[in-house]
Formats: structure tokens, sequence, C-alpha cells
């Protein structure tokens, strides 16, 4: 499984986490099963966008309307 980075994440502004998030949402749709990357590490790559959002920039967070998610 492919891990992303939190602090390059962190480096990122809110607009730029918002577009990373949508390329992966449509990326997502276009994955097959023989490729390298699978849905389950896209998922895992937009949960941890979404963590980064809802840490450093809540109101765009809640403003796109992204569920909440725990921070550990």
């Amino acid at each position: 499984m492919k891990a992303i980075s939190i602090e390059k994440l962190n480096g990122y502004t809110g607009e730029e986490l918002l577009v990373i998030l949508n390329q992966t949402l449509m990326a997502s749709s276009l994955v097959r099963k023989n490729q390298n990357i699978t849905r389950k590490d896209l998922a895992n790559a937009q949960k941890q966008i979404a963590k980064v959002l809802w840490t450093k920039f809540p109101k765009i967070a809640k403003a796109e309307g992204l569920k909440k998610i725990k921070v550990a």
C-alpha cells in the first residue's frame, strides 16, 4: 500500500488541498484492478487530505461539506 506524507500535505494551502482531493476523486473512478495504485490507496490518501484540511483549515473543510475525521 502506498503511503502519503503528512508533512508534505501540511505544506499545501487549503485551496491546493481541495484541488488534490478533487483529483483523487476523479482518479478513483479510473483505477483498474491491474494497476499499481488501488482504490484503497486512493481512499487512504483522501482521508489524509481531509484530516489535514480539518486540522489546518476547518472553515474550508466545513464549507466544502467534508466528513469530519477523528484526528488521533
